[in-house]
Parts: structure tokens; sequence; C-alpha cells
């Protein structure tokens, strides 16, 4: 049987994804010292999949690590690339085993970095979200 009346419309089921804003804390940092990077949700929300890239702004930092406790499969070897200056993060939940993704609250940590300092710094001018999506570097003393 097909479209009897005419009203089906294929894009009535696509909905455009919702966008997260993501939270992270900016530090100075010092030439040659190890630090974390903790990227944290900015609401309530379940959440599905992560692209993310990132830009190593002249050599300012070494990315040693890139973890998640909180996305299930998550591992560096397969969700992220580090080439050439650039990160890149992209991770998918399985849907057949959870289809309503995984939970996050507002201010939950769900990405780590792990990094080394090639410079004094602050740590927003060696590391640019060329996403956008960290909308909020709260700078701590």
């Amino acid at each position: 049987m097909g479209d009897v009346n005419g009203s089906y419309n294929p894009d009535d089921n696509n909905h455009p994804p919702t966008f997260t804003v993501i939270k992270a804390t900016d530090i100075a940092v010092n030439k040659g010292e190890t630090y974390e990077l903790q990227l944290k949700s900015d609401r309530n929300q379940n959440l599905l999949a992560v692209n993310l890239e990132f830009n190593i702004k002249d050599a300012g930092i070494s990315v040693i690590d890139v973890t998640s406790n909180k996305l299930p499969g998550f591992n560096k070897n397969e969700h992220v690339s580090i080439k050439d200056g650039i990160v890149k993060i992209s991770w998918a939940i399985n849907l057949f085993e959870t289809p309503q993704g995984i939970n996050l609250r507002t201010n939950e940590n769900f990405i780590n970095f792990t990094f080394v300092s090639n410079k004094n710094s602050v740590l927003n001018w060696c590391l640019a979200d060329t996403n956008n999506f960290i909308s909020k570097w709260t700078f701590k003393f």
C-alpha cells in the first residue's frame, strides 16, 4: 500500500540535532607541567553522540590522553584523532543497547584531556574549540 491521500512527508520524523554547549575551566599553565581539562555538560540532558574538534595553537600543549568514564565504550584509539595540531573526538552510543542515550547532569564531567603545557600561557590561548561548543571558559586561579 502506498501513500493513499498524499499526506506522507519523509521529513516529519527528522529532527535537527540539539547542540550542547559545554563548559571548561581555563587555567594558567606552566611549561613542562601536566594538567587535566574536564569538559562538562551545561545542562541536564541525554547524550547520544559527541563530535568535537580542537585546534592546538602554536604547539602550546601536547595531549597525553583523552578519556571518559561516562561515555560507554569510549577509548582513545577508536574515538580520538590527534594529527597536525588538531584533536578530533567522535563517539556515538549504540542505539540498540541504549536508545535513550546517557544521562548527563548540569556540570557533570564527560571527557577528560590530560596534557603537558609546552609554554607558560593560559589554556584557552593554547587550545581552541573550532566548533565553538565551549561557550563558557571559567578562569580558575
